[in-house]
């Protein structure tokens, strides 16, 4: 029986992200996520598509995901297959992190791929995925400063300040902050270690690893 609701079209209500390259599908606004560099101070727009999944920086639109798959496709016609390894998009350490999420690399890697989005993207290039793993030991880094990400200032603290890419003078919200997360990644280390090491171990075996790692040859 007719219930007087009015059908509305799902994308109608999609954001100025377009359609999804992978599916075509709308992308609609996902989340605001800060950039990798301790020095940038905007937060970058991501839509998703909530189809396959893949994630875009609205400003980039799309177009290192598609440099990214023209690369591919040159070293599958030069070398007859071609390795891809990347932030999973979702996995469980990004489900657990959204915009603190480590792996996240704004703006240098402006997409988030997945084993769905990426096999629809090589699709349209006549390629296919032959073997897909998830490799525990590339993720578990990734995977602990996330989680150490959830209780310090500075965002992938530990690993900026190591590089020495954070100094005092530059963490946010001031110089006693640097001190602060240098404490609490002091006191925090070994219990996130031992954390990550059970929530990537089963991530890994569910198939929701952190990274994967992707064969790619011509189709057929």
């Amino acid at each position: 029986m007719p219930t007087g609701r009015p059908t509305v079209d799902i994308s109608d209500t999609a954001t100025p992200g377009g359609r999804c390259p992978a599916c075509g599908q709308p992308l609609f606004g996902w989340m605001e996520a800060p950039g990798s560099d301790p020095g940038d101070q905007r937060l970058h727009v991501m839509d998703r598509c909530e189809n396959c999944r893949l994630g875009l920086e609205r400003e980039d639109a799309g177009e290192a995901l598609g440099d990214l798959i023209e690369r591919i496709e040159e070293q599958v016609t030069k070398a007859g297959e071609a390795t891809l390894e990347v932030a999973n998009g979702t996995s469980v350490q990004a489900g657990i992190g959204a915009e603190n999420w480590s792996a996240l690399d704004l703006p240098a890697e402006p997409y988030l791929v997945n084993p769905k989005a990426l096999d629809l993207l090589l699709e349209h290039e006549q390629l296919e995925i032959s073997r897909l793993s998830y490799p525990m030991r590339a993720a578990m880094a990734a995977m602990m400063l996330t989680l150490l990400n959830l209780i310090t200032f500075n965002r992938n603290f530990a690993a900026a300040a190591l590089r020495g890419r954070l100094h005092p003078s530059t963490a946010r919200p001031g110089p006693a902050a640097y001190f602060v997360d240098t404490a609490i990644t002091a006191l925090a280390a070994i219990p996130v270690a031992i954390i990550s090491v059970v929530l990537e171990g089963g991530a890994s075996l569910a198939r929701r690893g952190g990274v994967l790692r992707a064969t790619i040859r011509r189709r057929g």
